[in-house]
Formats: C-alpha cells, sequence, structure tokens
C-alpha cells in the first residue's frame, strides 16, 4: 500500500478541504475569536491617565556644542553669536546651566 504524506498551513479554509476529504462536505466558523480586554491595557484611542507623558530631553552643554556647530557649518557664526549675547555670554562655557534649555530652543529654531 502506498503511503502519501500531506504538509498544510492549518488556515480554516485548508482545514475546511481536509476535512471535506474526509468526511464530506462541512462547515466551519471562520471568525477570529474576540481577544479578551484586560484590565491592565485601555481600549484602543483611549490614553492611560496614569501613563505620564515622556519627559522632553534635556538639553546639556554637549548638545549645546552640536547646534552651534550645525550653525557654524551653515554659515550662520552671526546668529550663534547674537544668541550667546543675549545670555550674558561671548562663548559656550560662560552660559550659566539654567541658561541651556533656552539656548537650545532658540538655537533649533534658527536651524529649522
Amino acid at each position: 500500500m502506498n503511503t502519501i504524506t500531506l504538509t498544510l498551513e492549518a488556515t480554516p479554509e485548508n482545514l475546511r478541504k481536509l476535512l471535506w476529504a474526509m468526511e464530506g462536505p462541512i462547515e466551519l466558523n471562520t471568525q477570529e475569536p474576540k481577544k479578551p480586554v484586560s484590565k491592565e491595557e485601555p481600549p484602543k484611542g483611549v490614553e492611560d491617565p496614569t501613563v505620564p507623558e515622556p519627559a522632553a530631553p534635556k538639553i546639556d552643554k554637549t548638545a549645546l556644542r552640536e547646534l552651534g556647530l550645525k550653525l557654524t557649518k551653515e554659515g550662520k557664526q552671526d546668529i550663534l553669536k547674537d544668541a550667546l549675547k543675549d545670555f550674558g555670554a561671548t562663548k559656550l562655557s560662560q552660559v550659566k546651566e539654567e541658561h541651556y534649555e533656552a539656548l537650545g530652543r532658540r538655537l533649533q529654531e534658527a536651524l529649522s
């Protein structure tokens, strides 16, 4: 006696064909089962109020240096000098740390 090996992907359509071949026509429920909604994840489109929004990245001296370098490469040294002057400095090392965020925003705007 000869043996035939058949490999099928277990899709609803293939299972229906296999059952039909074995027993005759049969109807299968092809609807996908509903995923139970867990209490831990909010429904789609609804924000979870317990999850804090990600904080804006802090601008440090290294980021300011990179921004200054980009401005210089674009030939906008005068904007950089004016921004530093407005913060009471002639070079980056003279800018107070509490002014890094504001200076960074201003330099980013100049690059836009």
